[in-house]
């Protein structure tokens, strides 16, 4: 799957967030409050889906992004990548075409649109909130063919789209 950064990549900053003043307002704003919620003990995770929610109801700020990656194929824009720690990602999928399941080993928030179907909707576009960067860790991918998960190691994207 093609990725292409929508948001260049920012130095650490604070609490090991990545610096958000060049970020545009609504990331920049998301970041903030969820770097807030990740300062106590345990994130309130309905906390952080009610922010991840809220972002992804920005349609004024998502349309040209959404225009940015081509219907007919996968892609990606990564969001908000620091080196560590939560990362956001816009991920599409064509009519029909779905990502392979895969265990992340990080908390997840996930809001999307399910047009995987052909003719069920509009293509789909995801927008996801890994707790870390999932290639840090062990994994594993189910592969349908042979009804089985299959180890992934750190590092190992897994698959492509099917």
């Amino acid at each position: 799957m093609p990725s292409q950064d929508s948001v260049p990549r920012n130095e650490a900053g604070n609490s090991g967030q990545p610096g958000t003043g060049a970020w545009p307002g609504p990331l920049r704003h998301f970041a903030d409050q969820l770097d807030e919620l990740r300062s106590a003990d345990v994130p309130d995770m309905d906390r952080v889906g009610r922010l991840l929610v809220e972002l992804a109801a920005d349609e004024e700020f998502f349309a040209p992004l959404i225009a940015q990656i081509p219907s007919a194929a996968p892609g990606s824009r990564r969001l908000v990548r620091p080196e560590r720690g939560p990362r956001l990602v816009l991920v599409h999928r064509p009519d029909g075409v779905m990502g392979y399941t895969h265990s992340h080993r990080c908390w997840v928030g996930d809001v999307h649109n399910h047009g995987h179907v052909a003719g069920t909707g509009p293509s789909p576009h995801s927008l996801i909130l890994l707790g870390d960067d999932m290639l840090l860790f062990d994994r594993e991918e189910y592969d349908p063919e042979q009804g089985t998960w299959q180890p992934l190691a750190s590092g190992d994207p897994g698959r492509a789209d099917r």
